[in-house]
């Protein structure tokens, strides 16, 4: 079986984003048999926050109102996140004093207001309760919540890439992929590598397949579409025929 080796870089797309994006190979190549994800790269800068997620708060004194924190496009370290919750917080117009803080021994966060009962949505589809460490539940009015769970800052586990000319090997709960991708280095902007010869061998089976154009999509461990800066993803595929 003859062979030839393809490299994907996504900062070289058609058109696109990031984690979305039309490849265009210099010239077809038919009567593909089988391809091989040999070697891959990105640098992590996926955002664990963006513009969609929001916290809603309201005030036991003022039910007909509410205020919410809208986040950013941005990977947060825990002090970055506190100190932006305390900043909206203070510029809310809502009665009392608010402060947010983090216990390093828990890692959990603690919101409180010096005066008011206050509660929080979290049910929303909007709402980033797992990253803040909160159960999908509106929490009930009190003058202090403490997250139910550890904060979780880590915007995935891993990355999963489908091409869609080649198909999919890797089926999750909700979707499938052509090649799964492991987040060894979840720190922002960490460069993770994948190795067939160490980690271990991907190869999906075609049916003579064709490339000479195709799409890239790129999703998390929630079978989402991620949302990120440029991540340079680069992948060596060796393509049999």
């Amino acid at each position: 079986m003859d062979s030839e080796f393809l490299l994907v870089d996504s900062s070289k797309r058609e058109n696109g984003t990031p984690s979305s994006f039309n490849f265009k190979v210099g010239r077809s190549i038919r009567n593909i048999k089988s391809v091989e994800l040999v070697h891959a790269s990105f640098y992590n800068s996926i955002y664990n926050f963006t513009t969609d997620d929001s916290i809603i708060f309201q005030m036991v004194n003022d039910i007909g109102q509410s205020w919410s924190i809208w986040f950013q496009n941005k990977s947060y370290t825990i002090d970055e996140l506190i100190l932006y919750m305390n900043t909206q917080l203070a510029s809310s117009g809502l009665s009392g004093v608010f402060t947010c803080s983090y216990d390093a021994s828990t890692f959990k966060i603690t919101v409180t207001n010096s005066t008011t009962p206050f509660r929080m949505y979290f049910f929303s589809s909007l709402s980033p309760y797992r990253q803040l460490g909160f159960n999908k539940v509106n929490t009930t009015f009190a003058l202090t919540h403490v997250s139910d769970n550890s904060i979780d800052l880590n915007s995935t586990d891993y990355l999963l890439v489908t091409i869609d000319k080649i198909g999919t090997s890797i089926t999750t709960k909700r979707t499938a992929g052509t090649f799964y991708l492991p987040l060894a280095n979840s720190n922002r902007g960490a460069y993770n590598v994948f190795n067939s010869k160490t980690d271990y061998q991907q190869v999906v089976n075609c049916t003579n397949v064709e490339l000479g154009d195709f799409h890239v999509m790129i999703c998390d461990d929630k079978d989402a579409l991620i949302k990120c800066d440029e991540l340079q993803l680069k992948m060596l595929l060796k393509i049999y025929y």
